[in-house]
């Protein structure tokens, strides 16, 4: 062993001299690296000639070594690196190897895989023959088959047997699929009579669904007293509304169904409840109270004018409730059809003053209203208060005067408390 290190150690010696004499031979003679070079560049050229004349070899391989190259080259470049590849890319048996390969059986039929661009129908039906997993990602597959209306989509996916029937029937309810449904309840026996099919329908507004289950199916939509018309009021579907007014008791659950609409500001389904002999002023005059809340004069209107509410319902409620919160467009209204605001000894000025709303006792100001009644007195105790942080109580002041505010012993005695820090300014209008 020993000699035999030697003898290599020895051979080295004699490359690296070598090397040696050639670098200096290149040294020495510039045309000898011309030369050598053309010749190094020559050879490798006839060496990659040869290598491609190889390559292009693989292309003479059976058909099925070539469906597997692509598969497990897991690149879906090599399509186009020749046309042998790229006619072979196109088919959906490669397609479907390929993506079951990359993602594997349980997961290839979820979103994340069907959203590749190679994805075709061709290609699921053959995953299907696959017998891969149809239910991943929650039974992405069989849902954005229900929006599409791919019935034999649907029924490929069912056939498998791995689905849950009442499950997938209230996935095809969701998306509103006519055909899907009829597929299940008749090929699959799926239980449509029960209610929560009725139910998502109606929650995604499927209102061709809906008169398919009734049409077809005889299916009662006026149940648990008017639950899905007081529903479809909630969230202002109108053409459902349309649909399950018919026959409804618009007043289950004491006039609920137009309470919701006013609630949400739905003044269409509003109108339509009206029509249909629903009652405005039902729970306490809820629905004006909820218009007025919105601030939606549209509301108001069309539940005074066509509701027959009355303006001044509960204790004047509209007015005051306008002036505490400042609604001047709202008031306006209410005063034209009233045609006074000296109510109740001055409350609505008094509100107006208390929650620093200038403007709108501007407004009752230019509609005549009395600065010399009791409710202006309460109004000035409240806002000459120093605790009382009103950013407003200079200017509301001035409105008051200037509307003929009178000084006498009350008044007086509010601007001249000893705590008063507006002395000087009340003294100086004066």
């Amino acid at each position: 062993m020993f000699k035999y290190t030697k003898n290599q150690q020895r051979e080295q010696n004699q490359q690296h001299e070598s090397l040696n004499t050639i670098s200096t031979k290149i040294t020495n003679f510039p045309a000898v690296i011309t030369i050598k070079t053309t010749t190094t560049t020559t050879t490798t050229t006839t060496t990659t000639t040869t290598m491609s004349n190889k390559e292009c070899r693989l292309l003479y391989l059976p058909l099925e070594l070539l469906h597997r190259i692509f598969v497990y080259a897991q690149n879906p470049a090599l399509a186009i690196t020749c046309r042998r590849f790229w006619s072979l890319g196109q088919s959906a048996m490669l397609r479907a190897d390929y993506l079951m390969y990359r993602y594997g059986p349980h997961a290839v039929l979820g979103e994340t895989s069907m959203k590749r661009r190679i994805v075709s129908l061709p290609t699921i039906q053959q995953l299907l023959r696959l017998e891969c997993d149809p239910t991943a990602d929650d039974s992405w597959l069989f849902i954005k088959g229900c929006e599409s209306n791919q019935v034999d989509l649907c029924r490929r996916i069912l056939k498998m047997g791995r689905c849950n029937i009442p499950h997938m029937l209230n996935l095809a309810a969701i998306k509103g699929s006519i055909g899907v449904v009829d597929l299940l309840v008749e090929e699959f026996g799926a239980n449509v009579y029960h209610e929560t099919v009725l139910t998502l329908a109606c929650r995604e507004n499927r209102v061709n669904l809906v008169r398919h289950l009734v049409e077809t199916y005889n299916i009662s939509v006026h149940s648990h007293s008017e639950r899905h018309l007081r529903n479809a009021c909630l969230h202002g579907f109108l053409e459902l509304v349309e649909f399950l007014i018919k026959g409804a008791n618009v007043h289950a659950y004491n006039d609920a169904a137009i309470q919701n609409a006013a609630y949400k500001g739905f003044n269409d389904v509003v109108q339509l409840l009206l029509n249909a002999g629903a009652h405005a002023n039902a729970n306490q005059n809820a629905c004006i109270q909820h218009a007025i809340n919105n601030n939606d004069l549209d509301m108001v209107k069309c539940l005074i004018e066509k509701g027959g509410i009355d303006p001044r319902c509960n204790h004047d409620w509209p007015l005051r409730h306008s002036c505490r919160k400042g609604l001047n467009e709202i008031l306006a209204y209410l005063i034209q059809l009233v045609g006074t605001v000296d109510i109740g000894d001055g409350i609505l000025l008094e509100l107006a003053l208390v929650h620093n709303q200038s403007s709108t006792l501007q407004l009752l100001l230019n509609e005549s209203a009395n600065p010399n009644c009791d409710g202006v007195v309460r109004g000035l105790k409240y806002i000459v208060n120093p605790k009382n942080k009103s950013t407003h109580k200079d200017e509301m002041i001035q409105h008051l005067l200037d509307a003929g505010l009178k000084l006498n012993r009350q008044t007086e005695s509010i601007f001249l408390m000893p705590e008063n820090k507006l002395i000087s300014s009340i003294l100086s209008w004066i």
